[in-house]
């Protein structure tokens, strides 16, 4: 298991969650409806402000996502920064990105993205493999694609978690440690594949 996961400041001690999936935040789109290969582009976050995509654009609704892809566009790779100028350079530039392209605000990418309600959207890229099981009859999962920034992209984790008020909060606990343990190969920083539910159970 990675470090970063190994003592998270959600849960110091690594004592009550238990990380199943890790993903970047980056770029996804349609190559049906857009000609372009936007990760070939000099700047791919820039398709989010290009007019020509205006209503056929989506961004993520989570208080960082946005502001970390506006500060991504322009070099700033401290996404946790406090510092008021590039929070405001944000600010402005998500103002002008909503006046460029208007996009739609939510987390809906996985199935907003193959109905072709969107071409171009901000997206996890576990929603981007999960979506091939939210089209339409008949949709081709190979028209779509996804980009994150090389070396500098946001990666998140999703966590199991045990409850305060669970049933068995000591064998939840044992459980986590053995999972945690299957996640720490010897020598190794890998974690098993996660595999995405087909929705057949």
């Amino acid at each position: 298991m990675w470090p970063e996961f190994q003592n998270p400041f959600y849960d110091e001690s690594w004592q009550y969650t238990v990380p199943y999936v890790v993903y970047t935040t980056g770029i996804a789109w349609r190559t049906d409806k857009v000609s372009e290969d936007i990760g070939a582009r000099p700047n791919p976050y820039d398709v989010f402000w290009d007019t020509q995509y205006k209503g056929k654009t989506e961004v993520l609704d989570d208080y960082r996502e946005t502001i970390s892809m506006v500060l991504l566009r322009n070099q700033i790779h401290d996404v946790n920064t406090g510092d008021q100028k590039n929070l405001d350079l944000a600010r402005t530039q998500l103002l002008q990105l909503t006046q460029a392209t208007n996009p739609l605000v939510n987390i809906s990418d996985y199935v907003d993205l193959p109905e072709a309600k969107t071409w171009v959207n901000e997206a996890w890229s576990g929603d981007v493999m999960n979506s091939q099981y939210y089209g339409p009859k008949g949709f081709d999962p190979g028209v779509l694609r996804y980009w994150a920034l090389p070396q500098y992209a946001p990666v998140s984790n999703d966590n199991l978690t045990i409850l305060k008020a669970g049933k068995n909060p000591e064998l939840a606990r044992v459980s986590a440690a053995a999972d945690r343990n299957q996640l720490r190969p010897a020598g190794q920083a890998t974690a098993h594949p996660v595999q995405p539910d087909d929705g057949r159970g």
